[in-house]
């Protein structure tokens, strides 16, 4: 089996949430960070024959970026991987040592408030919230705009950064933690109410649940 560039680029992705992850029999990858505050559910072209666990997505990625077309074995106990001088096995993890999501995925009837955030717009805001140290990310109403603010919500930090990203009719404000804002690069369409943010990414089948800060965050 060879992985592709952009289902490496996901698994790469899900090694900055999680360390280890959970491969079920068929084509979507999902994950969720140790806090349980961000799970990201993937569809990929590929598609297995079986689960397994990687214990270690890290060294997974290693072995893979010193093969030269990400050509992948499944084993019965392995996943080999081929290399121009050789083979490499790495063995399964069971699955039960490894945190995973739950088998269902959040289902959110109707969201309040959604809007398409550009690349550029949140390249911008995570690159300033990085400089000024804030750990929040705030989406708010001003008026009719839709504003995405790096800040800290509890006021620690009194440097912030906003942009307009859209427009709204709904009075609203939701904080969300930078911590929990690993995302893939690219353009997506937000959906937020009052209990969980969602990313999708317009470009790759790809999606995050993002929990939202409760006592800054109002509708």
């Amino acid at each position: 089996m060879q992985l592709s560039k952009e289902t490496v680029e996901i698994l790469k992705n899900y090694a900055s949430i999680n360390q280890g992850l959970v491969i079920k029999e068929g084509s979507q990858l999902r994950t969720i960070s140790s806090s349980r505050a961000l799970m990201a559910e993937a569809t990929i072209s590929e598609s297995f024959d079986r689960e397994f666990g990687i214990y270690d997505l890290h060294k997974f990625l290693g072995l893979l970026s010193m093969s030269k077309d990400n050509q992948i074995e499944l084993g019965g106990e392995y996943v080999t991987i081929s290399h121009p001088q050789g083979k490499v096995r790495q063995r399964y993890s069971p699955s039960n040592l490894i945190l995973s999501p739950p088998d269902k995925s959040i289902n959110v009837s109707n969201y309040d408030v959604e809007f398409d955030l550009p690349s550029d717009k949140l390249d911008w805001i995570f690159s300033v919230s990085s400089v000024l140290k804030t750990p929040n990310i705030v989406i708010r109403s001003v008026g009719s705009k839709i504003e995405i603010a790096a800040m800290d919500v509890k006021g620690e930090i009194v440097d912030d950064a906003a942009t307009t990203v859209g427009e709204t009719d709904v009075e609203f404000q939701t904080a969300i933690k930078v911590e929990n804002l690993k995302l893939l690069g690219g353009d997506y369409k937000v959906k937020l109410c009052s209990k969980v943010s969602k990313f999708e990414n317009t470009t790759k089948k790809v999606h995050y649940f993002v929990a939202v800060e409760k006592d800054a965050t109002k509708f």
